[in-house]
């Protein structure tokens, strides 16, 4: 009867440091993406273009509008706004400005909550040129 209780216990504890090994020190992902962001785009061929994000957030449903500083985006809102497996806030936005350049560009933006810092990748869809960004969260 002891052998079986042994290898039960035994069991148990290598299936709980292997549950426990799987998650990192970090936590889950901040999935709170509310606020208003601003920051800037990098490798988009100008002067790293500033931006912003104000978003609203009810549970996993995220809404808001994205501006930019060279006029790009004149206050779009946000396209298929969700929040992957990973935690990431993904979306999309049309560019409304930025002349014959960008006009009708669609964007993808994906990023991860790092503390009070936004850091993703851009792509612009059309063209295939992606870079990073980084947006810090005003008022913090």
């Amino acid at each position: 009867m002891k052998k079986p209780l042994v290898w039960l216990a035994t069991a148990f504890l290598i299936g709980t440091f292997a549950a426990c090994s799987s998650h990192t020190a970090d936590g889950p992902p901040n999935t709170d993406f509310a606020g208003k962001w601003s920051g800037a785009a990098y490798k988009t061929g100008s002067a790293n273009p500033t931006f912003s994000l104000d978003l609203q957030q009810s549970g996993t449903t995220v809404t808001g509008a994205i501006t930019s500083g060279d006029g790009t985006f004149q206050t779009v809102t946000m396209e298929d706004v969700r929040i992957d497996e990973d935690g990431a806030l993904i979306f999309r936005a049309r560019a409304n400005g930025g002349g014959e350049q960008f006009k009708d560009h669609l964007f993808l933006f994906d990023a991860h909550r790092k503390g009070d810092v936004l850091e993703g990748t851009w792509t612009d869809i059309l063209q295939g040129a992606q870079g990073p960004f980084t947006l810090d969260l005003e008022g913090q």
